[in-house]
């Protein structure tokens, strides 16, 4: 065979190829439910991302079945290492839309017992690959809604029946202009929240000084409240690691009068928020609130026996 007819003959292989994959890709997404059983299993999950990223065309077919189970798949292990994968090998136009995307779902998949996990790692994951323009709106997003959620998302607006009604525009209504139309349900506080706060608390683990910040003015004149609570109360804790939210925090607690900070001290949680605060201002050497915090509770050191920050309060006299 001579080297034109073997580049010829190669090239029809590669068209073939590309061909079957079509095909294959086209088998797998064509019916989205069996597509997302095939991602929550761990054989399956690996097999489609094997396949990502190899054209624009295939990744194409992948793309709009993510966003069209969207939610679903977010909320699932296996199935959402097939959207991160997507992140990382996508194109630049169709990583946007995925990030869009996580950003319009951040509240609920931070409230889901699989998607807090989820996001986590997504957080993990932009910071990885250097998208940090994305990470720091999400760690925004995070931040505001450390308190109050406002609305449930979900109930808002499904963008995966919008993508099946238009595969050609796969993009969720705009949540500013679905809050006009959409009925408002109040949620649980995402600090309050069993996995809402595990993500407040990875946030303010990143030590990132404008997002920490941003997470304090959201639960100013909350802490008080979250610390009678055990999600809340680590969420407290954690602020209570970095010096100038540490001082917002203790200032919130000393302007409460010597009732309520007797009632938080003898609290199964708020007792280890006060420990903690007392402890914080005087290794940092903040006597002047240490001594108005302790000289509040000190009257009252007779009712704190069996509580940590009883026997702390005793060995100051």
């Amino acid at each position: 065979m001579t080297s034109s007819e073997e580049n010829g003959a190669a090239q029809f292989r590669e068209v073939v190829s590309r061909s079957d994959l079509r095909r294959m890709a086209l088998s797998l997404t064509s019916d989205l439910d069996r597509f997302l059983e095939m991602a929550r299993n761990k054989n399956g999950s690996n097999r489609i991302q094997e396949l990502l990223g190899r054209t624009d065309d295939l990744d194409t077919y992948f793309f709009n079945a993510i966003l069209s189970r969207f939610d679903h798949i977010m909320t699932d292990y296996e199935a959402s290492r097939v959207a991160m994968q997507g992140m990382r090998v996508f194109s630049e136009e169709k990583k946007t839309e995925m990030c869009s995307y996580v950003r319009h779902h951040a509240i609920p998949l931070a409230c889901d017992r699989s998607g807090y996990a989820v996001l986590k790692e997504i957080i993990n994951v932009w910071s990885s690959l250097g998208h940090f323009f994305y990470r720091d709106q999400l760690l925004d997003i995070v931040a505001r809604n450390a308190l109050y959620l406002g609305y449930d998302w979900f109930s808002r607006y499904h963008p995966q029946t919008q993508l099946l009604q238009n595969r050609n525009h796969p993009h969720p209504q705009n949540p500013a202009t679905a809050t006009a139309t959409a009925a408002v349900k109040p949620v649980r506080p995402l600090s309050y929240d069993a996995h809402g706060n595990y993500v407040v608390q990875h946030v303010l683990r990143l030590n990132d000084l404008r997002c920490t910040h941003n997470v304090a003015v959201s639960l100013r004149g909350s802490c008080f409240g979250l610390s009678f609570t055990k999600f809340g109360s680590f969420v407290v804790q954690k602020l209570l690691d970095t010096e100038e939210e540490a001082v917002m925090v203790v200032r919130e607690l000393v302007r409460c009068d010597e009732e309520r900070l007797v009632r938080l001290a003898r609290s199964d949680y708020g007792n280890y928020v006060l420990v903690k605060a007392l402890r914080v201002m005087q290794e940092s050497n903040r006597i002047d609130l240490f001594w108005d915090l302790a000289n509040k509770l000190r009257p009252y050191v007779h009712l704190l026996r069996g509580r940590n920050v009883g026997a702390f309060l005793y060995w100051l006299r």
